[in-house]
C-alpha cells in the first residue's frame, strides 16, 4: 500500500464553490470535524461522486480524477475581519482561487468511488428556490474507494489525522508500473523533485507537498519495507506526469502495506506553567498524562477530586479520549509543598494508580491507608484515583525519615524522578524506588529488611486499596543503588533493573557478570521471588564505564530484555541492526540471566548525542520498541517516519525486528524548541501504540485534528502528549459496523473488517446464529436487543496467529402502528385512522402530523411512525358504496 499525498484538512464552515451554504447536522457520536466524504444527491455537479472539504478548499473526486478548488485564506481571513471591524455582515470580496485536477492516465475510468464506513450525521442543502438543486439527507463517509481503478489495484482515499492520503493496494500479481498521475491546471514545469524524495507542486496560492511515498509488505508475519520513488512520466518536462519506480522489485505474490499512524497529538489546555512528566492508557486507549503544575490554571473538571491548586508544586493529572479530542476528566492532587508524579497505570476497573514523590505534610491520604503521616523530607506516595477522576480510591505515604523517591544516581535531567509503578492480575501495585532512610517501612521475612548504605533501592508491594504493605524490601550494597523498573514474569516474581555503584551488590554467582565491572556504576538485574523473600537470580551489566539500566520488559518465552545507557559504546552482537559509538543499548538475556541471547546499541553514532529513555516494551512477535528525547541530530529515521527531520531537540522513537535484526520503524517527534520531561516513565501498549508525554515550550508541535487543546496556553512550558500506531504487532483485529452500532430490527447491518495482517475470520454474531467466516459479513438480527460481536481475525503464519476484538450492537425495536384491515363502507366515508403510539411522531400520506385522522373519501391511506430513531409504517384501503335505491314510499 503507497501512501501517495498529504495535505491539511479545511474546516466546513464553508460556502461552496457553487454558491450553496450546506447546514451540518451535529454528529451523534461527538466525532470532531476532521476529513469526511460527502455524497454527490445532486449539490455538486453531476460528474462529481464525492466531496471533502480540506485546508483552503476542497476535493470533488469524479471517474478518474481529483479536482482541487484551492482558495486563499488570507482573502477570506480579511473579508471576516473587516466584517468586525465595521461591525457589519460579512460582505462580499475578491478571493483568489486555484483549481487543479489529477487525472489516472489510462485508468479503468468508468469505475466509480464507494464510500466506506459510513457516518452517523448527513447533511442537508436547502438554498435557494429551486427545490430540484435542495439536497437532504446527504451521506458522510470516512473514505471512499475507487475498485479496480487499474488491473488488480484498488485506490482509497482517507483522512489521516489534518492530512488528506491515498493509498494503492496492488494485489499479488498486480502491476504498479500502469500507475500515471498527470496534473492538469498547473504551470509546465511547475514542480521540483526534493533530496528527500517528495513532489513540491506549485500552485497560485503557494507550494503543495506530496510526501515522498513509501511501501512495505507483511511476508511470514514480518514486516519488509520495499523502497520506492517517484518517477517522472512525462513526455517532456513541462509534462507534469508522474508514476513509482521500485529500484529493488518486490515480492508480488504479497500486497503492499500501511504506513504508522499519528493517532492523537494535543496540549493540556492549562493556563499555568505545568511540566511534562509521565503517561500511560488503559484498555480503550484512551490516553492519562501526569504533571507538575505551578499554580491554578490547570484545566480541571467539574465534580474532579481536587479542582483547587494546593500550593507550590502540585501533581496535575489528566485523561483524554483515545484520539487525544475530549478531556473526560482533569484533578490536582497536591498539599502545600512539592509534589511530583514518577510512574502511571491503569487497572482493569479504569482506575489509575500515581507513584510519585512528595513533601508536602498534608498530602492528601485516604482513611485506613498504609500510611497517612508524612515521615520525612520527601516520602514516597501511591494513590489510587476512581475511574471518573472524583475521588481518591486509596492514598498512602511510604517513607522513612529521609528522602525516599529521589534517585541519587542520575545520567540524564530528569533522572532524579526515576522509577516504576506495575500492577499484577490482581490489581496488587509494585514499586521499584529508591530511599535515603535507613527506616525505610520493609517487612519480615523480606529478602533484605536492613538498610545496606547511604542510597538503597527498595522494591515493595501493596494491596489494591492501599491499605497494607504485603511486602518490602531493601535491595542494594554498601554505595549507592537505585532501581528504576521492574516487570513481573509467569509465576508472579519480580524482575527489577537499575543502576548501582556497589561491588558488593548482591549478584548469584555464574551470571553474565557476578563482578563489578568497572567505571563508578554498573547496570544490574536481579530477580525476586514473588513474595519479596529471596533472589532467584542476579547480574551485573555494562561496560568499563558507566552504566544504567532504565527499563525492563520479557518476551513470550520469559527471555529478560533491558534499555539503558553507556558512556563507553557496547560491542553489538553479530546479525543485529546497530549504530556502532552510540550510547543507547538494548539487550536481551535469558531468564537465569547466564547469557546474552543478543545486544545492539542505536543513535547516531556518537557517545555525546543522547536521548533521556521514557519507555520500552516487547510485543507479543518480539518487536522491540523504544522510546525518549534530547539534543538528537543524526539518528536514523525509515521512510515512513511521521516526523523525518529534527531541528536538534527532539523525541526519537524506535522499533526493531524480532532478535534485533532489522530496523522496522524509527521518527522524530516535536516542535521547535526543548522537547523533553522532568522525569517519569510512558509506556507503549500491547498492540505497539507509544502514549509520550512531553514537557513543550513551543506552540508548534503537530497536533490532531479536533485535539482538545492544539495550542500551547500556558505561554511557557506545557504537558503534552502524543500517541503513535506503529502497526508492527502481527495480527490486530478491527472492526466496525454500518450503518453504525445502534440500527433498528428491520436494518441489516454490515460489518467491515479493518483487521490487520490476517488471512482468515471467524465473527460470532452473539444472537445463536451461525458462526461466519467471511470476512466482511452482512447479518440481519431477528430480535431487538443488545448483543455482543466478537471477530477473531487469524494467520496461521503470523506471530501471534489470532487476534480478537469485540463489537456491542444495539438492535431497537420498532415503534408499533395498526391502522386495522382494509374497510368497505357503505353511504358516507367517515372514519377515524388512529395511529397513536408512545413518543413518536406522524407523517401520514395527507400531510397531517397528528396521532389520528378522519378519512372522509375513499382511498389509500398510510401513516409512518417515527421514535427518533427507526420508523414504522401501516397502510389502510378504504372502499365506498353507495346503499341501492329501493324507491319512494
Amino acid at each position: 500500500m503507497l501512501k501517495i499525498f498529504s495535505i491539511l484538512f479545511f474546516p466546513l464552515s464553508f460556502v461552496n464553490a457553487y454558491g450553496q451554504q450546506a447546514t451540518y447536522a451535529a454528529s451523534e457520536s461527538g466525532r470532531e470535524a476532521g476529513i469526511d466524504f460527502e455524497e454527490n444527491k445532486g449539490q455538486w455537479p453531476a460528474q462529481v461522486h464525492f466531496m471533502a472539504d480540506i485546508h483552503g478548499g476542497r476535493v470533488f473526486f469524479e471517474n478518474g480524477a481529483f479536482t482541487y478548488v484551492l482558495h486563499s485564506l488570507d482573502d477570506l481571513e480579511k473579508i471576516h475581519s473587516e466584517s468586525h471591524e465595521k461591525n457589519t455582515p460579512m460582505e462580499a470580496g475578491k478571493v483568489q482561487c486555484h483549481a487543479f485536477q489529477v487525472r489516472f492516465e489510462g485508468s479503468n475510468s468508468y469505475h466509480v468511488p464507494n464510500g466506506n464506513d459510513e457516518l452517523k450525521f448527513h447533511r442537508n442543502y436547502f438554498h435557494g428556490n429551486d427545490p430540484s438543486k435542495w439536497a437532504a439527507d446527504v451521506r458522510m463517509y470516512q473514505g471512499i474507494t475507487y475498485p479496480e481503478i487499474y488491473a488488480g489495484i484498488d485506490l482509497r482515499v482517507y483522512g489521516n489525522g489534518s492530512n488528506l492520503e491515498y493509498d494503492y493496494i496492488v494485489v499479488p500479481g498486480g502491476d504498479p508500473g500502469l500507475i500515471r498521475e498527470a496534473y492538469h491546471g498547473l504551470d509546465a514545469g511547475a514542480w521540483q523533485l526534493t533530496k528527500e524524495g517528495s513532489i513540491i507542486l506549485q500552485t497560485a496560492l503557494g507550494n503543495i507537498t506530496q510526501l515522498k511515498p513509501v511501501a512495505y509488505q507483511i511476508i511470514n508475519g514480518k514486516r519488509k519495507e520495499v523502497k520506492v520513488a517517484y518517477r517522472f512520466q512525462g513526455n517532456s518536462p513541462d509534462d507534469n506526469t508522474f508514476g513509482y519506480h521500485f529500484p529493488e522489485g518486490f515480492n508480488t505474490q504479497h500486497e503492499l502495506i500501511i504506513d504508522p499512524v499519528l493517532v492523537a497529538a494535543t496540549y493540556s489546555g492549562s493556563t499555568s506553567t505545568n511540566y511534562g512528566h509521565c503517561a500511560t492508557y488503559d484498555a480503550q486507549g484512551n490516553i492519562y498524562t501526569g504533571a507538575i503544575s505551578f499554580a491554578q490554571g490547570y484545566p480541571v473538571t467539574a465534580g474532579a477530586f481536587q479542582t483547587t491548586f494546593g500550593g507550590s508544586v502540585d501533581i496535575a493529572i489528566s485523561k483524554l479520549d483515545p484520539t487525544g479530542s475530549a478531556l473526560l476528566y482533569a484533578t490536582y492532587i497536591g498539599g502545600m509543598s512539592q509534589d511530583y508524579p514518577h510512574s502511571l497505570v491503569v487497572n482493569t476497573s479504569g482506575q489509575l494508580y500515581v507513584y510519585g514523590s512528595t513533601m508536602s505534610t498534608n498530602f492528601p491520604t485516604t482513611a485506613g491507608s498504609f500510611d497517612q503521616t508524612h515521615n520525612g523530607i520527601a516520602d514516597i506516595i501511591v494513590a489510587g484515583l476512581s475511574a471518573t477522576g472524583n475521588s481518591l480510591i486509596g492514598s498512602t505515604f511510604v517513607g522513612g525519615t529521609a528522602n525516599d523517591g529521589w534517585n541519587n544516581l542520575t545520567y540524564n535531567y530528569g533522572d532524579t524522578y526515576r522509577g516504576e509503578i506495575i500492577l499484577d492480575g490482581n490489581d496488587n501495585p509494585y514499586i521499584a524506588s529508591t530511599t535515603n532512610s535507613a527506616n525505610f517501612p520493609v517487612t519480615a521475612g523480606s529478602y533484605d529488611n536492613t538498610s545496606n548504605g547511604a542510597h538503597d533501592a527498595v522494591v515493595f508491594k501493596l494491596n489494591p486499596a492501599l491499605t497494607s504493605l504485603m511486602w518490602s524490601t531493601f535491595l542494594g550494597g554498601s554505595q549507592d543503588d537505585g532501581a528504576n523498573g521492574l516487570v513481573l514474569n509467569a509465576t508472579g516474581d519480580v524482575y527489577v533493573c537499575g543502576s548501582t555503584q556497589s561491588f558488593n551488590f548482591p549478584v548469584l554467582p555464574g551470571t553474565i557478570n557476578s563482578s563489578f565491572i568497572g567505571g563508578s556504576s554498573d547496570g544490574f538485574v536481579f530477580l525476586l521471588s514473588n513474595n519479596g523473600s529471596a533472589m532467584t537470580t542476579s547480574t551485573f551489566f555494562g561496560t568499563s564505564g558507566n552504566d544504567f539500566i532504565f527499563f525492563t520488559d520479557l518476551d513470550g518465552s520469559g527471555n529478560v530484555y533491558v534499555f539503558g545507557q553507556s558512556d563507553i559504546a557496547i560491542n553489538p552482537t553479530s546479525g543485529v541492526y546497530a549504530n556502532p559509538g552510540s550510547p543507547q543499548f538494548i539487550a536481551s538475556m535469558d531468564p537465569g540471566l547466564f547469557s546474552i541471547n543478543f545486544q545492539t546499541v542505536f543513535g547516531g553514532g556518537n557517545m555525546n548525542d543522547r536521548i533521556s529513555p521514557t519507555a520500552f516494551m516487547v510485543d507479543v512477535c518480539d518487536h522491540v520498541y523504544a522510546a525518549g528525547w534530547g539534543d538528537v541530530t543524526a539518528y536514523p529515521v525509515t521512510s515512513n517516519a511521521i516526523q523525518p527531520t529534527t531541528d536538534g531537540s527532539d523525541f526519537y522513537l524506535i522499533v526493531l525486528d524480532m532478535n534485533a535484526t532489522s530496523l522496522i520503524h524509527a521518527t522524530y517527534f516535536g516542535g521547535t524548541g526543548w522537547e523533553h520531561v522532568d522525569g517519569g516513565t510512558s509506556r507503549f501498549d500491547p498492540n505497539g501504540i507509544v502514549y509520550e508525554a512531553i514537557c513543550q515550550n513551543a506552540t508548534n508541535m503537530t497536533t490532531t485534528p479536533g485535539a482538545y487543546s492544539p495550542n500551547n496556553m500556558a505561554g511557557s512550558y506545557d504537558i503534552a502528549v502524543f500517541k503513535i500506531d506503529f502497526q508492527a504487532v502481527g495480527v490486530i483485529a478491527q472492526a466496525s459496523a454500518a450503518p453504525s452500532d445502534t440500527i433498528c430490527l428491520n436494518d441489516l447491518a454490515q460489518f467491515s473488517n479493518n483487521s490487520l495482517n490476517a488471512t482468515d475470520y471467524i465473527w460470532n454474531f452473539g444472537d445463536g446464529s451461525p458462526l461466519d467466516t467471511n470476512a466482511a459479513p452482512s447479518h440481519f438480527f431477528l430480535t431487538s436487543g443488545t448483543f455482543n460481536v466478537m471477530l477473531v481475525a487469524m494467520d496461521s503464519t503470523s506471530c501471534n496467529i489470532a487476534d480478537t476484538v469485540y463489537l456491542v450492537m444495539t438492535v431497537l425495536p420498532l415503534p408499533t402502528v395498526d391502522l386495522g384491515n382494509d374497510t368497505t363502507i357503505c353511504g358516507t366515508v367517515n372514519l377515524v385512522l388512529n395511529a397513536s403510539s408512545p413518543n413518536v411522531t406522524y407523517n401520514w400520506s395527507t400531510g397531517a402530523t397528528t396521532s389520528s385522522i378522519t378519512a372522509t373519501v375513499p382511498g389509500t391511506y398510510w401513516v409512518v411512525v417515527d421514535n427518533g430513531f427507526c420508523q414504522a409504517t401501516d397502510t389502510i384501503q378504504i372502499l365506498s358504496f353507495q346503499p341501492p335505491d329501493i324507491g319512494s314510499d
